[in-house]
């Protein structure tokens, strides 16, 4: 393959070229010969401190890698992005998610057009829905007020709401309780309801195309559980579902009462739906304040990766590091490891961004790529992972860099000390990693060789002003990434191919496809077809086959 004009710029070989010469650097000398080191290595924005001193670089480096953002434009991509000038190619489709957290009084221009009051329209909406669910107006079929609220999504119509609501929880309104559905293993959707009054529960159905496949069958699983319960369909319907999506048509037909609709518009992409109203249920939970909080957190990150100077600028520098150690150093994967359990489910959001997002092989103009893009994403709570694969990353034979995020303040000052223990391990894992450990002579198997890469992101407390920093913050440094390794970070072909075959096979393992079709597949798929049909002697239609069921596409949110 013959070099791209990436690898073949000269700002790539520079770097290939500086990144022999720190073979043999050891970050331990680094800071011996700089005692201000890590204060020259470290960047603020708002609540949020980056210390990305424990890194294989240099002055030099850092002047190589910002060289690289400026040849390959960042800042410009920067400002089209929210300009609302970016274009997802393949798709032919705006990118203008960042204008979601805009709560300023600027008209947002989109195509010649101001969407800003759409979006605060929908804002509006949220908070009438908020006050009524709050205050116990908003009622079920039989008069009693709301207690419970079901999302069921997938994707960034899940992870985000989920994430959001388990982060904040110290912000929670007492009287409602959220519960997050995504998996169509029916002990899901089953496990949630166990424990909830039909007369109580608010379902929020959430699909940005109003056709995902596993959103609907549990959908119409809770639709069932409801009626089987409920006097009167349609007035049971407009009073325990609410819908969400870009496609309200879809929902209307789909039985959803019109005024129960939240619209968001077709360029706000499923892994930045947070922000919208998919971000219902979080709000629903912590109270539109704070999630208008939690918004203005994401702009103000938003505007300091516009304005800062390259040097300072937070998410530009972690994307450089990301792909300093991914093309350079051909790391194949990164660990986040939060140090706060309610951001349990940060890694799984970061692993969506990341690798749903960048997890491509051709350009934007559909060339092959002849360098690495997106690396495997992974990771756990920091006490989860060091009794976990912590020993991977200290002695294993491959090497990961690490991004360690650490509240310094916890939410029930009570739990001050125990909070200290934590923050106490956190700061061990990182200095450990550097460091490693020389073991005396007979006892190698105790030999910890030291140098990993790692950086430690700071805050004060989990507040929602933070979360969306720290949320806007990653956004960020995948779209520079991208931007980098010239490809569209805003479609998900190989998510849709997966979907499309699943569609071709399920006729089969119901029986409602006929044997000559099945034929058509390969051995392999067909024996494990039959299997099931082995195992399910009478399989049932899908319950979506009925009239009510919505005309399911690939797309995927």
């Amino acid at each position: 393959m013959s070099h791209s004009p990436l690898t073949h710029s000269c700002a790539w070989q520079a770097l290939t070229q500086h990144q022999q010469s720190l073979q043999d650097t050891q970050m331990q000398a680094l800071f011996d010969d700089d005692p201000t080191r890590a204060e020259q290595f470290s960047l603020t924005c708002g609540e949020l401190q980056l210390d990305y001193s424990k890194n294989l670089i240099t002055d030099e480096t850092r002047r190589l890698l910002l060289n690289l953002a400026n040849t390959a434009q960042v800042s410009d991509a920067i400002a089209q992005l929210h300009q609302g000038a970016w274009r997802n190619q393949s798709e032919q489709r705006a990118v203008f998610h960042t204008a979601l957290r805009d709560q300023s009084d600027n008209a947002l221009m989109l195509d010649g057009q101001d969407v800003a009051p759409a979006i605060q329209k929908t804002r509006k909406q949220m908070r009438a829905i908020c006050e009524a669910v709050h205050s116990g107006k908003w009622q079920g079929y039989d008069g009693q007020a709301i207690t419970d609220v079901v999302h069921i999504g997938i994707g960034g119509s899940y992870l985000g709401p989920q994430l959001v609501t388990e982060a904040l929880a110290p912000y929670a309104t007492e009287n409602i309780r959220c519960h997050f559905v995504a998996d169509i293993d029916p002990m899901a959707l089953a496990k949630t309801l166990q424990p909830l009054s039909s007369a109580t529960t608010l379902f929020i159905i959430c699909s940005k195309t109003f056709t995902t496949q596993e959103t609907f069958l549990n959908a119409d699983a809770a639709r069932r559980w409801l009626l089987q319960r409920a006097p009167d369909e349609a007035a049971s319907i407009s009073k325990h579902f609410i819908a969400i999506t870009s496609s309200p048509d879809k929902a209307t037909a789909y039985g959803i009462a019109q005024n129960n609709i939240l619209a968001f518009a077709d360029w706000v992409g499923g892994r930045y739906s947070i922000w919208s109203a998919v971000g219902l249920s979080a709000a629903l939970s912590i109270g539109m304040d704070n999630f208008e909080a939690f918004l203005a957190g994401a702009h103000e990150m938003d505007q300091h990766a516009q304005q800062a100077k390259p040097a300072d600028n937070m998410p530009l520098m972690l994307a450089l590091l990301g792909i300093w150690y991914r093309n350079f150093w051909g790391m194949p994967s990164q660990v986040l490891c939060p140090y706060a359990y309610g951001l349990r489910h940060l890694p799984n959001y970061i692993q969506q961004l990341d690798m749903e997002s960048n997890g491509k092989r051709v350009t934007q103009q559909g060339e092959a790529v002849d360098y690495a893009t997106a690396p495997i994403s992974w990771g756990n709570t920091g006490s989860q992972g060091q009794h976990a694969f912590f020993q991977w990353l200290h002695q294993g034979t491959g090497v990961s860099p690490v991004d360690f995020i650490v509240p310094l303040q916890a939410h029930q000052k009570q739990h001050n000390a125990q909070h200290a223990a934590l923050v106490a391990n956190a700061l061990a894992q990182s200095r450990a990693l550097m460091c490693g450990q020389s073991a005396p002579e007979g006892e190698e198997h105790r030999n910890i060789p030291g140098n990993k890469p790692n950086n430690v992101l700071l805050c004060s407390k989990i507040t929602p002003h933070t979360l969306g920093m720290l949320l806007s913050l990653y956004e960020h440094k995948t779209f520079i990434q991208s931007v980098v390794w010239q490809i569209n970070s805003f479609d998900q072909w190989g998510v849709e191919l997966g979907k499309r075959i699943a569609k071709e096979i399920l006729p089969g393992l119901e029986g409602t496809q006929s044997d000559s079709l099945l034929n058509q597949i390969d051995s392999s798929t067909q024996r494990l077809v039959d299997d099931y049909r082995a195992n399910n002697p009478s399989p049932q239609p899908s319950p979506l086959a009925g009239e009510r069921g919505p005309d399911l596409s690939s797309k995927t949110d």
